[in-house]
């Protein structure tokens, strides 16, 4: 009677927050789709590209200025609470820390990359996201008291903010450059709506304790290196296409096709994120209070999210063309081999995150890192001989290769991990 009041409890909290989540992501779908299109049929092939790579490269050092850290404060905060002020404070002093020098490397790097004039001032502008987001570390605060709505007001504000500044220089007439300015500015109001929002109960001033630093990297670094690699794994493909191309313009017309086959799979990876969103917190609480209630819920949201992801790979397929002629427009064709092959890495993304996020609750975080390095290895090596023979189709399939990996990797990871932990706990 127990278990069933616990699971019906738990019912009713997911459908809640999912429903919150859903009403979030739909907007979110909306404003991407309309953005997409847009800005498909506004610009050349060349100058998509342009769009499509300036996210491609301030991903590397989101991720480089994220390290796990935001993932390991809201299990710490939600398992010990007396304990937010410090370290929140000290996470925000270091993530600004961490954003300084990834934006500085990042303007060097650019000259690296030997993009065409125009695209590089919108590169250098796009990377003071970095420290924006620093500044949005209180948002583990909502996040660990499930406080599903205020997160959603937060995302709302990003998103609509940028969206309605991106239609307005639009129809000004305004380039990448000021779309570009746009999307910065509506992550700032995104960062003033959370520190309104925890301000009672932490101020977001910057701390600079090494020793609480040490101690949370520390904690961190087995999630960061596997995040630095689901960096590589999602988005090395993309560069190689660019700089494997005998000119950079050539490159960027090739990354404005394959960076739009991304663009359903990436709509439809929203759902399993959406879920995992709300369940996360409570894998966190359920592994250091009821290991019996966490295998429940990780053996749920897995069968649940695997049944999605079968018809969503078959609605895809067979949508594809009409989707890429009517969303983009006929000069995008060649984006649908490419689409049909990455909605099967989303797919197998479906399978996965139940398990990889069960390891970050148990403090196993370990295992995500030697499970993403062989994943990384494949998907670059098999890039770098699939590119030159077979294109952009070829890194499509190289991310399908390595996904796949992963799907069977954590499965095996789970499964052995999750009799241990309760043997020992029992």
């Amino acid at each position: 009677m127990a278990d069933n009041s616990v699971d019906q409890g738990l019912a009713r909290l997911l459908a809640r927050n999912l429903l919150l989540q859903a009403t979030s992501q739909g907007v979110g779908i909306v404003i991407s789709v309309v953005t997409f299109g847009v800005l498909a049929r506004r610009l050349e092939v060349e100058a998509f590209g342009g769009y499509n790579f300036l996210f491609t490269f301030i991903y590397f050092f989101l991720t480089f200025n994220d390290l796990g850290i935001p993932t390991t404060l809201m299990r710490e905060i939600t398992q010990a609470p007396e304990r937010t002020t410090e370290l929140v404070q000290n996470i925000v002093g270091l993530r600004l820390t961490l954003a300084l020098a990834s934006m500085m490397l990042g303007w060097s790097v650019v000259s690296w990359l030997d993009l065409p004039p125009a695209y590089r001032l919108p590169q250098l502008v796009f990377l003071l996201i970095l420290p924006v987001q620093a500044l949005a570390t209180p948002i583990a605060v909502l996040q660990s008291r499930i406080q599903i709505g205020r997160a959603v007001a937060v995302e709302l504000t990003n998103r609509l903010t940028g969206f309605v500044l991106m239609l307005v220089v639009l129809a000004l007439g305004q380039g990448l450059l000021w779309v570009t300015i746009a999307l910065v500015i509506g992550e700032l109001a995104g960062s003033a709506v959370i520190w309104r929002m925890t301000w009672n109960v932490v101020k977001p001033r910057p701390r600079f304790d090494v020793a609480v630093w040490r101690r949370m990297l520390r904690m961190s670094l087995p999630l960061s290196g596997s995040s630095l690699m689901v960096a590589v794994l999602n988005r090395i493909d993309i560069v190689l296409v660019q700089r494997m191309a005998p000119s950079p313009e050539v490159g960027l017309v090739r990354v404005g096709y394959y960076g739009s086959a991304y663009r359903v799979p990436n709509l439809c990876e929203r759902v399993p994120l959406l879920m995992m969103n709300t369940i996360l917190p409570m894998m966190f609480r359920f592994a250091a209070t009821d290991v019996a209630a966490l295998k429940r819920l990780h053996r749920k949201t897995t069968v649940q999210l695997s049944l999605l992801a079968v018809p969503m790979v078959l609605v895809v397929w067979v949508s594809a063309p009409y989707v890429v002629r009517v969303w983009m427009g006929p000069d995008y064709l060649p984006v649908v081999p490419l689409m049909r092959a990455l909605i099967w890495a989303s797919a197998l993304l479906y399978v996965t995150l139940p398990s990889a996020n069960l390891m970050i609750a148990l403090r196993r975080q370990h295992i995500n890192f030697w499970l993403m390095m062989p994943a990384m290895a494949i998907n670059v090596i098999l890039n770098l001989l699939w590119i030159p023979a077979y294109g952009a189709e070829g890194a499509a399939w190289a991310t399908v290769a390595a996904y796949a990996f992963l799907a069977v990797a954590f499965a095996v990871a789970a499964a052995i991990v999750i009799p241990t932990i309760h043997e020992a706990r029992a």
